[in-house]
Parts: structure tokens; C-alpha cells; sequence
């Protein structure tokens, strides 16, 4: 008897590809929601100087193709942590947080929506 290995060896092509472009645009929804994210924390940190604001930032490492890919946002400032959550005689202003939660929703439907695209 033999067998046919034709479908399963297309099947794997189509894997192949679809996780390149599963990790492409992926890669994609991660960049905007980061900078999305910068861009509300830095209009919504409070300003004395502007170098806490000025400080915030995006790092991403990975591009997708690997389907890895990361961003970390926030600023350098050194203080930055004490303007967010407060000190014994601060209170706290948080800017970082409010804006990461404002773009877990957007985040989660462009992710929902690629896996959607993906099945088609």
C-alpha cells in the first residue's frame, strides 16, 4: 500500500508561512500598541521640567520573524516611579499604568482580529 504525504508536506508549507506572516504582522500590533502607549503616557505625565516626560520611551527587541518580539515602555528618569506610585509625601500621579491599560482593549481586538485572518 502506499501513501500519499503530499497534503501533510502542504500542510507544513502552509504552516511555514503562515507563521511568518502570523509573526510580521504580529511584530506590527505589538510596535503600535507601544507607541500608542508612549504617546498617551507622555501627554498625560505630569510636567514640571519636561525630563520625565522627554525620558519616556519605547524598546523593542525582537521583529516578529521569530515570532518573538517585545516592547518595553517607560522613562528613565530616575524619579519616575515616585511620580507614578507616590511617596510618604507625594501622592501618587500615575501616568504609566492608566495609559497601559487604556491599550490592553485595542491590543487584545488587533490580536483577535489577526488570529481571525489567520483561520481564513
Amino acid at each position: 500500500m502506499d501513501a500519499d504525504f503530499s497534503e501533510i508536506a502542504s500542510f507544513g508549507t502552509d504552516l511555514a508561512e503562515g507563521a511568518v506572516r502570523v509573526g510580521a504582522q504580529g511584530a506590527r500590533i505589538v510596535r503600535r500598541a507601544a507607541r500608542g502607549v508612549e504617546a498617551d503616557a507622555k501627554q498625560n505625565a505630569p510636567v514640571d521640567t519636561g525630563n520625565m516626560r522627554a525620558s519616556i520611551g519605547v524598546d523593542l527587541t525582537g521583529d516578529g520573524r521569530f515570532r518573538q518580539m517585545a516592547a518595553e515602555i517607560g522613562p528613565t528618569a530616575p524619579y519616575a516611579p515616585h511620580v507614578e506610585y507616590g511617596t510618604a509625601r507625594q501622592s501618587p500621579q500615575p501616568f504609566m499604568g492608566p495609559a497601559a491599560t487604556r491599550a490592553e482593549k485595542p491590543f487584545a481586538e488587533a490580536c483577535e482580529q489577526l488570529g481571525m485572518r489567520m483561520l481564513e
